[in-house]
């Protein structure tokens, strides 16, 4: 099978990039053949280069006639839709907010899909699809790389803010000072400290409580750690057992973050730690988010969806203008800025370089 998969940059760090890298190569260990398409290839893309994999700016170096499309993002789904306009697309939502998920409409989209139930809405919310015209497929976490810690606490002692987004300007300070009360001891990983990891897999099996959202919460679950879900958009609590299967239907995200991220809600939820629950939970989600698993029912999809375009069926919501100038519209402001900087950046590196060498 001639798989295709396409994502609007691959540089960052973020939920789509890491999703796509794991995607290619559990596929390509299946046997498949698989190639990808952004328009941006930066550091994540030259990871999956290094592995073997062809991924391209240009669709024109695609090497193979694509059997299935697994679109990532507007911009890129209709750069795939002119350019290969005999293929089954199937077109995912990741993220509830995102002017780049927001639906792109065409006749060879045969299946829609959303990560959880918040994503889902935005379908119905915001282009009037039914909700039966649209299927949830939860993300997955890759229990090879997040393994079962296997120290636990009675009481907690160590708490890890796991975030891209956390910093000394937002709800990181609230934390702070909630786990000093507490008397916790707090690190942060993440970009927006300056912390990145590129393999937090080696850092989350060493604290108790873990202040993450979406995949970065199911990571920290697997480890066995206690998690809160929040985020500068607010706070949900933390993750119970008998919360778990609500929380997971909308992904440890947004939709669950209705209340303030307050010193005093924050040591409300730190004292809910029970390390049984937490093993509990932790049990319940490694049996659920395996990404071997979650592959698999990708790839059944990816089959269905290829039968049913052979069959002569196409999908039911047709290509319109208004639809595509409200696509293009809503990303110009990202698009611009994005061809901006990586056109741009590496120019201003050097003469920033150049300026400094002739102490200018």
């Amino acid at each position: 099978m001639n798989i295709l998969i396409t994502n609007n940059e691959m540089d960052s760090y973020t939920g789509t990039t890491v999703y796509v890298k794991e995607l290619a190569i559990s596929l390509i260990n299946k046997g498949e053949n698989v190639q990808i398409y952004s328009r941006h290839v930066g550091e994540i893309g030259l990871e999956i280069r290094k592995k073997g994999i062809i991924i391209t700016d240009s669709l024109k170096d695609i090497t193979f006639a694509p059997d299935i499309i697994h679109a990532h993002h507007n911009t890129t789904t209709f750069d795939v839709l002119f350019f290969f306009r005999d293929t089954p697309v199937i077109f995912w939502i990741h993220d509830r907010l995102t002017p780049l998920d927001y639906p792109p409409l065409h006749k060879n989209i045969v299946k829609y899909v959303a990560v959880d139930y918040n994503c889902k809405e935005r379908y119905s919310a915001d282009c009037g699809f039914l909700p039966s015209d649209t299927e949830v497929i939860y993300n997955w976490v890759n229990l090879k790389r997040f393994a079962l810690k296997e120290k636990y606490h009675r009481h907690p002692l160590k708490a890890l803010v796991f975030s891209n987004y956390a910093n000394n300007k937002n709800y990181l300070t609230n934390i702070q000072e909630a786990c000093e009360k507490c008397g916790l001891d707090l690190e942060v990983i993440g970009q927006g400290s300056g912390n990145q990891k590129r393999d937090p897999e080696l850092y989350l099996m060493h604290y108790d409580i873990i202040f993450a959202k979406a995949k970065a919460a199911m990571e920290s679950m697997a480890t066995g750690a206690g998690v809160i879900v929040c985020d500068f958009q607010g706070l949900a609590g933390f993750v119970t057992s008998d919360k778990l299967s609500h929380y997971r239907k909308f992904n440890f995200g947004m939709k669950l973050m209705d209340r303030q991220i307050t010193k005093e809600n924050l040591i409300k939820e730190i004292k809910k730690y029970d390390i049984d629950d937490i093993l509990e939970v932790s049990k319940t989600v490694r049996s659920e988010i395996d990404m071997d698993h979650i592959i698999d029912k990708i790839h059944c999809l990816y089959i269905d969806c290829i039968t049913y375009y052979k069959n002569g069926n196409r999908g039911k919501y047709t290509f319109s203008i208004k639809n595509f100038l409200t696509v293009k519209t809503k990303t110009f402001y990202i698009s611009k800025k994005q061809y901006l900087f990586y056109n741009f950046n590496s120019l201003f590196v050097f003469l920033h370089k150049l300026k400094k060498f002739f102490g200018i």
